[in-house]
């Protein structure tokens, strides 16, 4: 698709970014999220408000795109430089 992408694409595709890193930090959403990914639930069980809830409360610590990790979350012997 070539154009701008419309608004319900940009909501998803930010909506879908703050859950994989909520799944980072909550087991719950790495569960839900698994099983979705694994055909097992429906995808809108990624939007029911419990999740919502969980995905949101993560989403205000996400650290903005392309921002470099803080060293406490850097694996041992990285560095910030790609």
């Amino acid at each position: 698709m070539t154009g701008p992408r419309p608004l319900k694409v940009r909501v998803g595709n930010a909506y879908m970014a703050r859950l994989q890193y909520a799944a980072t930090k909550d087991p719950k959403v790495t569960e839900g999220f698994m099983r979705v990914a694994g055909l097992l639930d429906r995808p809108d069980a990624l939007m029911r408000p419990a999740m919502l809830r969980r995905v949101l409360r993560h989403a205000v610590l996400r650290p903005a795109p392309g921002a470099p990790l803080p060293a406490s979350a850097r694996a041992p012997g990285t560095s910030s430089t790609a």
